[in-house]
């Protein structure tokens, strides 16, 4: 686990912990000073207001609200922050923000990092096995060391993989579809849902940036973690997907050169986890998005989905 220190005063702040915080913005902009006191440290600037960029956002009652998590974390996604911060109180504000979050698509752990306050249970990260909040997170701000006026500080307890920059993109396959020597189609996992990404002439659309793309969404309630299986039939009429969840469960589905979808349906082993017999049960379609334009507005999207193509087609 990682020990995180932030204060308004920067001069409070105690040597020796792994990471420190500081803000952008507000009454109190002292991450510059911090990061200047504290090199080789892992580092976490906040903002407090939706117009200027932090990794992290603040959603305390006078900072952001949660009615605004959403545009938050799209534009911290647009400017090539995979996992945002969002930074709230366990009981009250955390809740609607992860509410908030959810209904627009946005998955965690994937697409951002839940950073609670949660004071007078003693050392811990919030969630179901330590304090009993239905939330799990990622890091928990968990005590105020207020000594005097010049010594106040307070520290969270993270993850140890709280700073990891890992790409919103994994599991990548690529397929061409047969009867078509152009015609090439990408499965990816970003920000938890799974995306097809296609281009008429091989690898150049994706090599340019100028592939189509489409999200195909998850199960409902899942998260995609990996894409295990993604290539057209022998006709080159229906391109199957199949997907790993975080339910250790793996989906599959199918779609047609005409778009149609046959939502989700799950398989597992049922014998006792031995691969003796495979049961099948009907899911439940996710969001499909439209085809993206000609280049994804989002650069973060992008970029990485150029990287895949290109370690997919090494």
């Amino acid at each position: 686990m990682l020990r995180m220190a932030d204060s308004i005063d920067p001069a409070s702040l105690p040597a020796g912990m792994d990471a420190y915080a500081g803000y952008n913005d507000g009454r109190w902009p002292d991450y510059q000073a911090i990061a200047a006191a504290h090199p080789g440290s892992h580092l976490l600037d906040f903002s407090v207001f939706l117009k200027d960029p932090g990794t992290g956002g603040d959603f305390e009652p006078g900072d952001m609200d949660p009615s605004q998590v959403v545009a938050y974390v799209q534009g911290e996604h647009a400017r090539g922050v995979a996992r945002p911060v969002v930074y709230a109180s366990i009981a009250s504000e955390m809740p609607a923000c992860v509410a908030n979050l959810s209904a627009a698509g946005i998955a965690w752990p994937a697409g951002y990092r839940r950073l609670s306050a949660h004071y007078g249970a003693g050392q811990h990260i919030c969630g179901p096995s330590t304090c009993g909040y239905a939330t799990q997170c990622d890091g928990t701000q968990w005590i105020d060391h207020a000594t005097d006026l010049h010594q106040n500080w307070d520290e969270s307890l993270l993850n140890d993989n709280f700073f990891d920059t890992a790409s919103p993109i994994g599991g990548d396959m690529l397929t061409f579809r047969p009867n078509n020597a152009y015609r090439c189609d990408l499965g990816y996992v970003f920000a938890g849902n799974l995306w097809h990404a296609w281009s008429p002439d091989g690898m150049g659309s994706f090599a340019s940036g100028q592939a189509a793309l489409e999200n195909w969404g998850a199960p409902q309630g899942r998260e995609v973690i990996e894409v295990v299986g993604f290539s057209w039939d022998q006709e080159g009429v229906g391109l199957n997907a199949f997907v790993l969840c975080d339910d250790g469960l793996v989906y599959g589905q199918w779609w047609d050169i005409t778009g149609k979808g046959s939502g989700w349906s799950q398989s597992h082993w049922n014998n006792g986890g031995t691969p003796t017999t495979i049961a099948a049960q009907a899911g439940t379609a996710g969001p499909k998005g439209d085809p993206g334009p000609a280049g994804d507005p989002n650069p973060a999207l992008k970029a990485a989905l150029a990287a895949a193509a290109a370690s997919v087609g090494a």
